[in-house]
């Protein structure tokens, strides 16, 4: 699964409340696309959401915040 893809799951999941799902897709190894230098940087950055919504219980946590903003950065910003 691309980095892409695997952000809009992680999303998809956090969003209808699946935790279950949410863990697995936490836990979840990721490949690099087809240019593995340029998405370094990537899986750098889904690496530290990883640690920021690992175990997370609310939204308002600042932590849960901030990786939820990169998540949807990953997921839909621009390539």
């Amino acid at each position: 699964m691309l980095i892409q893809d695997h952000a809009r799951t992680l999303l998809t999941a956090w969003d209808s409340g699946d935790r279950t799902l949410l863990g697995k897709l936490l836990d979840e190894r990721v490949e690099p696309g087809a240019a593995p230098a340029e998405e370094e940087e990537r899986l750098e950055l889904l690496d530290g959401i990883r640690c920021g919504l690992n175990g997370a219980e609310s939204q308002d946590a600042p932590a849960v915040r901030v990786s939820l903003r990169l998540l949807r950065h990953l997921a839909f910003g621009r390539n």
